[in-house]
């Protein structure tokens, strides 16, 4: 479903921060994405850091962009401590859908194989509720590594 608006947990743990951050609209579209403007950081955002046993901490982005208006992500995950199970609708993007960016921690997940084949060729890869991304390469042993 391309124009699908809401967007879920890819993983199950419990909020760590939540930030809100504003911001211009940009486009987010491939072409948009090459170009020397650096829209992942100019456009609106919000966020959350999930902290997983099996990931450590997960950074999950939504961005709003051009034609969108605005992210938001519930007002029930804006508190440290909040549970959130994998699939539970995180929130929504409002007058239309933008872009997701979920960030692991350095060697602790395994991307699957076709996507990492569409990264290495530029292709953007839409992705649905309950689709793999890839699995967890350890239990949650050495915090200390930053998202890379």
């Amino acid at each position: 479903m391309p124009d699908y608006h809401r967007y879920h947990s890819p993983v199950q743990g419990e909020v760590k921060t939540y930030q809100s951050l504003p911001g211009d609209y940009y486009q987010v579209d491939p072409v948009a994405l090459q170009s020397k403007v650096d829209i992942l950081t100019r456009n609106r955002r919000d966020h959350v850091v999930i902290e997983t046993r099996e990931f450590g901490n997960v950074l999950f982005a939504a961005v709003g962009a051009t034609d969108v208006g605005s992210v938001h992500i519930h007002k029930k995950y804006h508190s440290a401590g909040t549970k959130i199970n994998k699939r539970y609708e995180l929130g929504i993007f409002q007058f239309g859908s933008s872009s997701i960016i979920v960030a692991f921690q350095h060697r602790r997940i395994e991307f699957d194989d076709d996507l990492l084949r569409l990264s290495e060729q530029k292709i953007q890869t839409s992705v649905e509720v309950g689709m793999s991304l890839g699995y967890a390469t350890r239990d949650l042993q050495d915090q200390s590594s930053p998202f890379l």
